[in-house]
């Protein structure tokens, strides 16, 4: 592992997305007062299980050099806003300050990635309440919907593909400078059967105008439209996502 790796890995903080390894641990008080709205971006790497062992490896540490050269990273470590966390096939980097960091660091990560054209990324970002608490092993986890949330909207990208969220996407539209990079693509159904309006990120050579790899839930086949009932159901959905993972 080169130096640079090991200082991206000495940041990471364990993720309780799914598994729950708090069982056994000590109790602990978690007070609902202390949660926080992070703002999440999530990269996965297409392809990344068929590569041979080293490849993968080459694979990561490249990613890894480019995620942390960017602006945003640098300035979110220096002020102590930024967990990151490797995935495996990927890694998810959790901002605490401005929500537009997860974006521009997005945009700046594709632009990094043309001196790595064997590095092909799938990317989804979304802000959403998150709870830290502390995990079997005395680390810090995060549980919550900013997390799993994040999550789905990247999954349902294809390759090159910069996804957003609705909640996101209203900030980014609320401004004159990202109006020309946000383009509707409609409801999907993502994990669990979850309904989630879905926007691309994209402008130029950054981003992809492809529709998103998920399935396009029934009721917008034959519509289309920003509704209300929507962004209020979105909120639903975030908050109840949220308080299941705390409960559970």
């Amino acid at each position: 592992m080169n130096a640079m790796h090991k200082t991206h890995t000495n940041r990471h903080l364990t993720l309780a997305v799914a598994a729950r390894e708090t069982q056994g641990a000590p109790e602990q008080n978690i007070d609902a007062r202390d949660v926080q709205v992070a703002h999440v971006l999530f990269l996965d790497l297409v392809g990344y299980s068929k590569l041979y062992l080293e490849d993968q490896a080459r694979h990561v540490n490249d990613l890894t050099r480019v995620v942390i050269e960017t602006q945003e990273y640098r300035a979110a470590t220096e002020r102590h806003e930024l967990i990151s966390e490797s995935t495996g096939d990927g890694m998810v980097l959790i901002f605490f300050g401005d929500p537009l960091q997860p974006v521009r660091c997005a945009i700046a990560i594709a632009e990094g990635l043309k001196q790595y054209p064997h590095l092909v990324l799938r990317m989804g970002v979304h802000s959403g309440p998150v709870l830290r608490f502390t995990d079997a092993r005395g680390g810090q986890g995060l549980v919550g919907a900013g997390v799993n949330m994040g999550q789905r909207v990247m999954d349902s990208a294809t390759d090159n593909q910069i996804l957003v969220s609705e909640f996101t996407a209203q900030i980014l539209t609320g401004m004159s400078e990202w109006t020309d990079w946000v383009q509707d693509c409609g409801i999907f159904e993502v994990k669990h059967g979850v309904r989630m309006r879905l926007f691309n990120l994209c402008k130029g050579a950054v981003g992809s105008r492809q529709q998103p790899r998920a399935k396009r839930a029934e009721a917008e086949r034959s519509g289309s439209g920003w509704k209300p009932a929507v962004i209020a159901a979105s909120l639903i959905t975030a908050v109840t996502g949220f308080l299941t993972g705390v409960i559970r």
